[in-house]
């Protein structure tokens, strides 16, 4: 439903923040799922960096559940929000996208 466009975003995002490809890039191939009640996101880090939708059969190395009032909290940079979220899998994969989404900004004007 929204997932192309979410992916077409975050990709927009990333590719005008070479220290964030850069650190995804160490995860290529791992997929992180993020499920935000009632929707679910499966992403999977490319050897660039970017992201692609997961294939149906994709077994996460990170889960990630934020409730929707943790999105709102994360949305208006609360940084304490993060340690609220339910994680799971792969730490270190897991901390590369909550550094990336913490520091990763959209420039309006720039767009």
């Amino acid at each position: 439903m929204f997932d192309p466009a979410a992916v077409g975003f975050i990709n927009h995002l990333l590719r005008g923040a070479s220290w964030a490809r850069d650190e995804l890039k160490r995860f290529a191939g791992r997929t992180a799922r993020f499920e935000i009640f009632p929707f679910a996101l499966a992403l999977t880090v490319l050897d660039n960096g970017e992201v692609a939708l997961a294939a149906a059969d994709a077994v996460p190395a990170v889960t990630a559940r934020p409730t929707p009032g943790l999105m709102l909290r994360l949305a208006a940079r609360d940084d304490a929000a993060w340690r609220d979220i339910d994680i799971a899998g792969d730490t270190d994969f897991a901390a590369a996208i909550h550094h990336v989404a913490r520091n990763l900004r959209w420039d309006v004007e720039e767009d």
